[in-house]
């Protein structure tokens, strides 16, 4: 007997094969064309940035003498080397719009009982 085709047991395994790299790429295509990458990148300078302020509330304990909160700019952080410039001016740009900087953002890092934490405000 002689074999003129595929079988329904060997087209439905080339189908189920193929929706799933279909997917796949399709997938992986989709996010490197996402329009939010800036606001992304925002979010992650924002992140770094209350992070480095807490590692500063931390060294600068004698910050927190007379009260529980204070507020900083990243300009301070930038001076003090606790946060890196993204040029040689000192300023850290705005990834949303690279006309603009980060440097007058304050930052409110408290201290309540012993833990530090801080806030980006604006």
């Amino acid at each position: 007997m002689q074999k003129n085709g595929f079988t329904k047991v060997e087209l439905l395994v080339f189908l189920g094969l193929f929706t799933i790299c279909y997917f796949v790429i399709v997938n992986k295509v989709s996010y490197s064309f996402s329009g939010d990458t800036e606001q992304e990148m925002y979010a992650v300078t924002i992140n770094s940035i209350e992070k480095q302020s807490v590692v500063y509330g931390q060294n600068e304990k004698d910050l927190f003498k007379d009260k529980s909160s204070i507020y900083v700019t990243v300009e301070d952080l930038i001076k003090k080397g606790y946060y890196f410039a993204d040029d040689e001016e000192g300023n850290v740009e705005d990834p949303r719009d690279t006309s603009k900087n980060l440097n007058d953002v304050k930052i409110k890092i408290t201290n309540k009982n012993g833990k530090i934490t801080a806030k980006v405000l604006g």
